[in-house]
């Protein structure tokens, strides 16, 4: 299982380590190098003062090569200490000398030898680690040669070879030391680094433990935001929305459930009622017409609101078809106002349709058909009687505004806030049991299936507009006519 903590840890870890072992590598070699500089410094000096002790002869005893530094042959000259070793050749590779300690294997050229000095790793003998240092020379030439005889000048090549075990040992003991040191760091880092990312991560943790004792009846109570740290701040405030409309949801269904269960319990209890009377007394008043006329609209009022549900249902889930076609706004606008004029002349109500003739939208005439219904409707139920119901068009930005406006009495801005919800009504008793709420919900759901815009504002105390912004107009704007069948 991936986990942030263990990542950070490994990464830092490992960057560490990277770190500590570039380090040691390099001090070690910036300690090795001033070493062996300082010892090839010295090496250097004991070959010169070799060659300077070495001479070749002219004259009768041309050819000798006579190696003044061999305590042998100059008792008390102390050029070669006891843990040094040389050995020389002529430049046709003829061997000249060597230390007695060396054997017959002697010492190993690393090939031909120049004037500038070669520095390199050789064992002494016995397995002792060495440090070689050899090159190329002309001895100076003692004695004179005869006249009119030419007598070249010979190339000695030396190798001398000190005891580097002082420096061995001390880059050995510089190796452990700087083992020892990063493990001691990198064990410190650890710990560290853990303690670090514990106290680091602890606000990551406390909001983990929050979210896991999450359930529906916690929902309001929501993450500290204030007091988390900065990265966080963004993730908790994004979690409290989610929690609010989670919240939000959940009150929703609560009062969902509540709002049908009251609804249809009015009907179902007539029901009831109904077959009661009917199976206590089969002849008498239930078996009249106007008893199966009961139960009839009883039946068809919950049919109406299971009908408006499974529509509010499809359309939120998608499962909706839609097909679009050239629409004529205002005939579609007089279509849905023919079934309400009777019940509009009966309140004295009046249509004022300022919709152009010209006006088309392409979208789907059924589903339009039925947000408008839905708003006239409401309008037709709920304006005071011998009032007007406008509704207008406009077209800001290439696009049709649709607008019902009607008069309205006791409500305010929060009520126009719950215009939508399911189930809403100002009469929270419910005594009107012709409506059930549902109406502007579905118009709602259907606008948005046709990805339509669907708002309501109060414009005044006295006067509401429900307006629906839909898709582009594909008729030119023509001069409003009236389409007052009610009036």
């Amino acid at each position: 299982m991936n986990s942030i903590r263990r990542q950070l840890t490994t990464g830092l870890l490992a960057g560490f380590g990277l770190l500590l072992a570039g380090g040691g590598t390099a001090l070690y070699g910036f300690v090795r190098a001033a070493l062996l500089r300082e010892l090839d410094g010295a090496l250097h000096l004991k070959a010169a003062a070799l060659l300077s002790a070495t001479k070749q002869h002219q004259g009768k005893n041309y050819g000798r090569i006579d190696l003044e530094f061999r305590e042998r042959a100059t008792p008390g000259f102390t050029v070669l200490e006891p843990d040094t070793v040389f050995q020389c050749w002529r430049a046709d590779g003829t061997e000249l000398d060597r230390s007695e300690s060396l054997g017959p294997a002697g010492l190993a050229r690393p090939g031909p030898l120049g004037e500038r000095p070669v520095f390199w790793d050789t064992p002494l003998p016995g397995g002792r680690p060495g440090r070689a240092a050899g090159l190329r020379f002309t001895p100076r030439a003692v004695g004179k040669a005869p006249p009119g005889e030419a007598q070249p000048q010979q190339q000695v090549e030396l190798i001398v070879v000190v005891d580097a075990g002082e420096v061995a040992r001390a880059l050995g003991t510089l190796r452990l030391g700087l083992l020892l040191a990063g493990g001691g760091v990198l064990l410190g880092t650890v710990l560290l680094v853990n303690a670090t990312l514990r106290r680091g991560l602890r606000p990551l943790d406390d909001m983990a433990a929050q979210a896991a004792r999450i359930e529906v009846s916690t929902l309001d109570r929501p993450f500290a935001v204030a007091q988390l740290p900065a990265e966080l701040r963004p993730i908790g405030a994004r979690l409290n929305e989610s929690l609010a409309r989670l919240a939000e949801a959940f009150e929703h269904e609560r009062r969902f459930s509540a709002d049908v269960a009251h609804e249809l319990r009015t009907p179902l209890a007539e029901l009831r009622s109904l077959a009661e009377v009917a199976l206590r007394w089969p002849e008498g008043e239930a078996a009249r017409p106007a008893a199966w006329q009961d139960v009839r609209d009883a039946a068809c009022q919950m049919e109406a609101i299971v009908n408006s549900l499974l529509a509010i249902a499809r359309c939120e889930s998608g499962r909706q078809p839609v097909r679009r076609e050239p629409v004529r706004l205002r005939g579609l606008v007089e279509e849905r106002w023919m079934p309400l004029a009777a019940k509009a002349r009966a309140r004295a109500l009046a249509l004022d349709c300022a919709v152009p003739d010209a006006a088309m939208v392409e979208t789907d005439r059924a589903l339009l058909g039925v947000v408008l219904a839905n708003l006239l409707a409401n309008a037709v139920d709920y304006a005071p009687e011998r009032g007007v119901i406008r509704v207008t068009a406009d077209t800001p930005g290439g696009r049709l505004h649709l607008r019902v406006q009607n008069a309205v009495t006791g409500l305010t801005a929060a009520d126009v806030e719950k215009f939508f919800r399911r189930f809403w009504r100002k009469d929270a008793a419910r005594t009107d049991g012709a409506h059930s709420g549902l109406g502007l919900s579905l118009a709602r759901a259907a606008a948005r299936t046709l990805d339509l815009e669907l708002t309501a504002r109060l414009e005044t105390e006295s006067r509401r507009t429900v307006s629906v912004a839909t898709a582009p107009v594909t008729g030119e704007k023509e001069k409003a006519g009236d389409c007052s069948p009610a009036s």
